[in-house]
């Protein structure tokens, strides 16, 4: 939304300066009130989330002598300021019962418009995909056409994350690629709309198989300010990218990755930022048999669905459900039984009852590699079987190429030795195939990588130390009372390990895998 609408010409105080000399609020025309708002409305553009709802509090206390009328509909302004300021801080529900208990009377029309398209995201968030085109949308006269722009943006947005969930994913390609447009249309430089987009053609793309295009839609995004990208963008950004590096042969990079994404959560106060890489650095640690990484990741899920089942009063949140998968994938690593398979189902079920056909072909894959680590694997064959007819049909692809070893010999298996039942998925297995025997096995890794992987030895981590405090290889051996040669031999280890060739790449490398 273009904050010119609101007339905000230089010189209007900021909210800290509502106050006079005595700490007496200032009593503002309607005009100034309004220009007030703009400005946290820029807040929220910016991203800057304290100040926008800072503004909100302190026009509250100033308004109180305008015209009803008038003080009215800025009330009822700042609470859709209020709304809007949630919904990017990513509490959708907050946002939604403040936007849906504001009558739309006394709002003009840009401000009905946006009510609407917070109720739409509000169901989008609740899985309520049915209910996404309901929200009726306001029109809005002929002035303001030219700022509701941005709304139209994030409307469209909602709209292709919804047919992306369903499957829809031509539907949801050609709605992104529109919404990209039109932000970068509306909005010269970047922006949370344009990050968003190009977040959700990433992630279209890398289901499709298109690592290429994938990566070139992410990687401006992760290059970008960290402090204007919304929590809704990250989310993908930071698991898909790594799972680009992993395949590409950088585990390392991949961790480091997943490890940046859950400091930037922690910095940005959110637990589904957190969850989300938590969740992708198990799966990587699984896929190369890293179980205590495996389980050093768990306890921090673990620890942060803690927190919001206290924050949702004992309600079930979506990390509480990642936390159920994870931990059943870890069992079954190391003691397979038919209770996690029960978990894995569970969670399977749930995602075909909410409609989010996506999450349930993804679990569709998890129950089918929980299947085969009991020896179920007719049962696992069928329900992949049917997995494949629905991606075959709907354009899900990498899914399947991400399923694991055991998916993995399930799909060649099929492709090897068809039969009747199945001979409608040969061409589509085929393409499978073909790419997973481009695809390195994790389990596979050479001797020396998955021994030196990501485990430096205490002599090693002490000398990368000393390295880090700028000391020469003589130095260093003088400190730890070695040879130099000793020294050099242990350097050129970490650099193996840690797949660098400078000493300044190892330091980088070792501090932000966690290895100092």
């Amino acid at each position: 939304m273009d904050v010119s609408y609101f007339n905000d010409p230089p010189g209007i105080t900021l909210v800290n300066h509502l106050v006079d000399e005595s700490g007496t609020p200032t009593r503002f025309t309607g005009k100034e009130a309004q220009q007030e708002l703009a400005r946290g409305w820029r807040a929220i553009l910016d991203l800057e989330l304290d100040r926008a709802f800072d503004v909100a509090a302190a026009l509250e206390h100033v308004i109180s002598d305008l015209p009803p009328p008038i003080k009215r509909r800025l009330r009822g302004e700042i609470q859709v300021l209020r709304a809007v300021g949630f919904a990017f801080d990513d509490d959708s529900a907050a946002a939604v019962t403040i936007a849906s208990r504001e009558p739309g009377s006394h709002l003009r029309p840009l401000m009905r418009r946006l009510v609407s398209s917070l109720c739409r995201f509000g169901h989008w968030k609740a899985g309520e995909l049915e209910k996404l085109h309901t929200c009726q949308q306001s029109p809005v006269g002929t002035r303001e056409l030219r700022h509701s722009a941005l709304i139209d943006v994030f409307d469209l947005l909602i709209q292709a994350a919804g047919a992306f969930q369903q499957l829809n994913v031509g539907t949801a390609k050609r709605m992104a690629d529109d919404a990209l447009g039109m932000a970068k249309t509306s909005h010269s430089g970047p922006s949370a709309a344009a990050s968003f987009a190009s977040s959700l053609i990433g992630q279209i793309a890398y289901e499709e198989g298109d690592l290429a295009r994938a990566e070139t839609a992410l990687r401006p995004i992760l290059q970008g300010p960290p402090a204007h990208l919304p929590i809704e963008c990250l989310v993908r950004v930071y698991p898909i990218y790594a799972r680009i590096a992993a395949h590409r042969g950088g585990q390392l990079d991949a961790v480091q990755y997943l490890l940046e994404g859950e400091k930037r959560g922690r910095a940005r106060g959110s637990p589904r930022l957190i969850a989300s890489c938590l969740s992708e650095h198990i799966s990587l640690c699984l896929g190369m048999g890293a179980l205590d990484e495996a389980r050093e990741c768990f306890a921090r899920l673990q620890g942060l669905a803690c927190d919001q089942e206290r924050a949702f009063c004992g309600r079930q949140s979506a990390i509480a459900m990642q936390c159920k998968l994870e931990n059943a994938r870890i069992k079954l690593m190391t003691s397979p039984c038919l209770t996690q398979v029960g978990v894995v189902r569970q969670l399977y079920q749930a995602a075909l009852g909410n409609n989010d056909r996506h999450a349930a072909i993804v679990l569709a894959v998890r129950l089918v590699e929980a299947l085969h680590f009991v020896g179920q694997t007719e049962e696992a064959g069928f329900l992949l079987a049917r997995a494949l007819r629905i991606a075959m049909n709907t354009g899900i692809f990498q899914t399947f190429i991400d399923g694991g070893n055991r998916v993995r010999a399930l799909l060649i298996g099929m492709y090897n030795r068809p039969t009747p039942d199945w001979h409608d998925l040969m061409p589509f297995l085929g393409t499978l195939v073909r790419r997973l025997r481009d695809c390195p096995v994790p389990g596979e890794l050479s001797r020396t990588a998955a021994q030196t992987r990501l485990i430096l030895s205490p002599r090693e981590r002490h000398i990368l130390q000393l390295i880090g405090r700028g000391m020469s290889n003589k130095r260093i051996a003088q400190e730890l009372g070695i040879s130099p040669e000793t020294v050099k031999s242990h350097a050129k280890h970490i650099f193996v390990k840690l797949e660098v060739q400078t000493r300044a790449h190892a330091i980088s490398r070792a501090a932000g895998l966690r290895l100092l």
